[in-house]
């Protein structure tokens, strides 16, 4: 019996004292048990852990600033070949005044230069295990079905911002321009002005090619490339920013267009519907930027505040 009962002591204690040393175990983090456990290990794979995140934040960084300045880039040279080409545009049709021409020729040299873009774009990544859309995709014809309308609503901006040049002062584009959003409610009835205007030029503009002199030719071939280049920089914007921004963007424009319109034909008209155009422009841009930030700004808190909240919760359980 003395026996069974020393047994039974001998079984409380060592019940008591697994049962402490477990309570001990339990209540260590985990940090300290992966150092008890592999104490010479352990402080390598901190400091190993430590570098892979630092390098992790370092790659992120240098590709964040990258896209910053590839964005940066390709914004101002949006903004200088969107500046230019109205001005450059009005002297292509103080020799050649042939605006549907000059567009279709204009039109067909921003196609070619996408489509290079897209067939290196196809190339490129022909390879990845997801592969992005692009001309060589079997579904090409429901893309240019898709595309059909856009690219008939781009060809008759052209035609018709061309048209308005040749009939009106650079000024005054540049104020109408500005209106493109009440405009593009009333296109379809600014599609009848193509008519009469094919009826007038027909394939004259064509014919005459040969008959110019070679100044004029540099000239059409100028507009053809800076409208490749503006084409090319909107779409590279669209696909990098918001919409919104290139519309914002192109908005902004119309400033340094007022200045530059001023510097070179020096007949700038400080009347009612210059100085109202203007005005509802930068306001325009101004309140849509502001309503855009606070938006931004304003979702971002929510998300914030609604993480802070979550997590008294999650610790309670």
């Amino acid at each position: 019996m003395d026996s069974n009962a020393f047994g039974d002591g001998n079984r409380s204690r060592s019940t008591s004292s697994s049962s402490s040393l477990d309570s001990t175990t339990d209540s260590m983090p985990d940090d300290e048990i992966a150092y008890d456990m592999n104490d010479e290990n352990a402080p390598f794979l901190q400091t190993n852990a430590n570098q892979v995140s630092y390098g992790w934040k370092n790659k992120l960084s240098s590709k964040y600033f990258l896209f910053q300045l590839y964005s940066f880039c390709l914004a101002a040279l949006y903004l200088i070949v969107a500046i230019l080409l109205p001005f450059l545009n009005k002297k292509i049709f103080s020799t050649y005044n042939f605006p549907l021409t000059s567009s279709f020729l204009q039109t067909l040299g921003a196609a070619i230069i996408l489509f290079i873009f897209n067939v290196i774009h196809h190339f490129h990544h022909k390879n990845d295990l997801l592969t992005k859309s692009s001309i060589f995709d079997k579904n090409i014809l429901y893309k240019s079905i898709t595309m059909i309308p856009v690219s008939i609503c781009f060809a008759i901006v052209i035609s018709l911002t061309n048209i308005a040049l040749s009939m009106i002062p650079v000024n005054y584009h540049v104020i109408f321009k500005s209106t493109n959003i009440t405009f593009y409610k009333v296109a379809e009835g600014t599609v009848v002005i193509l008519v009469p205007m094919f009826i007038i030029e027909h394939i004259r503009g064509f014919t005459i090619i040969p008959s110019l002199s070679v100044s004029t030719v540099f000239l059409v071939l100028a507009g053809v490339v800076v409208t490749m280049v503006y084409q090319s920089s909107t779409v590279g914007l669209i696909k990098s920013l918001y919409v919104t921004t290139v519309g914002i963007i192109t908005q902004v424009i119309i400033v340094p267009q007022i200045f530059l319109s001023i510097a070179i034909y020096h007949n700038f008209q400080f009347d009612a519907i210059h100085i109202i155009g203007t005005v509802l422009a930068i306001l325009g841009c101004l309140i849509f930027t502001v309503y855009n930030w606070y938006a931004v700004n304003y979702k971002s808190n929510q998300i914030i505040v609604e993480s802070n909240n979550d997590e008294p919760q999650s610790q309670i359980n």
